[in-house]
């Protein structure tokens, strides 16, 4: 979302806390939601990842946009 948006007006706005938990030996997943915007747009996100908790290394993410929403506006 934020490399297709060249007017450089894109932004993540993250809701809420992020919940975690235990995804194995070692292992922490993460996952929240937030909105991607611009000024003509608000998309809904979700994202995960899981985490080597002792590295701190990433090791897989995800993301996934939902479906378009119009910012209202006038002109």
């Amino acid at each position: 979302f934020l490399t297709r948006n060249r007017d450089f007006d894109a932004y993540l706005e993250f809701t809420g806390s992020a919940a975690r938990d235990e995804a194995g030996p070692n292992r922490e997943r993460i996952r929240g939601d937030g909105w991607a915007r611009n000024r003509d747009e608000s998309r809904p996100i979700t994202y995960e990842c899981v985490l080597n908790d002792r590295t701190n290394r990433v090791l897989t993410a995800s993301y996934e946009l939902g479906s378009r929403a119009r910012v209202s506006s006038l002109r």
